[in-house]
């Protein structure tokens, strides 16, 4: 199986609850489990969400996938609709060591239908979610070929099927129409990196609702995952070599990913008094998979692009021990 194939099928375990000030059962509504394909977005799953949970609402007038957003359940923070789902895990929900014995849990949120926070952008429509992915994917089109041509100029057929390409989990379809769009040689790559910071305390427990208050005011707090990094790579370094994923890493976090021109006795003689002082070292994961820095990024793009064209770099930081 090809890494495009195993990336387009990578899932994530997802545990579903609604927000306890929203129910008329306060915490005792029954969870809803469900995997979502990690290339995919939840907004594309608020229609069976919102018939699920709607008979355990306060006030079902609110069931609306325009009132609709998610929360972490572990920090309370909001998550990002327009995120591909596993992007969002990996942000909210890093690896645990390699060392860890802990059994993997599906990653927890909340539904939530009032108090939509700020930070998130609403969705004024129902197929805000498909613009929001033919955006992204005309953005990636400009980086690789100087224009969004190739995107615009699809059929208004081949568009709608590329979009219910990734709500169907099609790879064929996605695969039959994705191939028009790439060019042999990319001017730039569509890639962005991601640094978590860390999560602010979880926000005090608000009022309980009641039957003349049941939406009791709560300010949800501010995220914890910034914008990515935007900047403009390139295939090639100045010497015209093939730049690979340390070189990219390296120029804009050199305290976190040391620079690999250095001779590798000095490198590890950098490490180990690193580990014995505790110092913090990156790891980038891609998909949730760590990946080789010396990997060229050229590869990482036409192996491990996301179904929006883009290579979204997760970067996790770790104390070396």
């Amino acid at each position: 199986m090809d890494i495009k194939r195993l990336i387009w099928h990578g899932s994530i375990p997802l545990k579903i609850t609604l927000s306890k000030t929203e129910s008329r059962i306060w915490d005792q509504t029954t969870p809803y489990y469900i995997e979502i394909p990690r290339i995919s977005y939840l907004p594309v799953y608020l229609d069976l969400l919102i018939g699920f949970f709607r008979t355990f609402l306060l006030d079902e007038s609110t069931a609306s996938a325009g009132n609709a957003w998610f929360s972490t359940a572990e920090d309370a923070i909001p998550v990002r609709w327009h995120l591909p789902i596993g992007l969002l895990h990996d942000l909210h929900r890093p690896p645990p060591p390699a060392s860890s014995s802990t059994t993997p849990q599906p990653w927890h949120l909340v539904l939530h239908f009032t108090n939509y926070p700020d930070i998130l952008a609403r969705r004024q429509c129902d197929w805000a979610m498909r613009d929001a992915y033919m955006n992204k994917l005309k953005e990636a089109d400009f980086l690789r070929c100087g224009s969004a041509k190739r995107v615009m100029s699809l059929s208004k057929h081949d568009s709608d099927a590329l979009w219910q390409s990734v709500v169907d989990h099609d790879l064929d379809t996605f695969t039959r129409i994705t191939s028009t769009l790439l060019p042999t040689t990319p001017r730039n790559l569509p890639i962005r990196i991601y640094l978590p910071t860390p999560a602010p305390a979880p926000p005090s427990s608000p009022t309980t609702p009641t039957p003349s208050n049941p939406h009791p005011s709560s300010k949800p707090p501010t995220a914890s995952v910034g914008p990515p990094l935007n900047t403009v790579h390139q295939p090639l370094t100045p010497l015209s070599q093939s730049q690979t994923l340390n070189d990219l890493l390296s120029s804009h976090f050199p305290a976190l990913f040391p620079d690999p021109a250095k001779s590798k006795s000095t490198l590890q003689r950098q490490r180990e008094r690193e580990r014995s002082n505790g110092k913090v070292l990156g790891r980038a994961m891609i998909h949730g998979v760590k990946i080789p820095g010396e990997m060229p990024l050229v590869e990482v793009v036409r192996e491990m692009a996301g179904a929006d064209g883009w290579v979204d770099i997760v970067v996790v930081v770790v104390v070396m021990t």
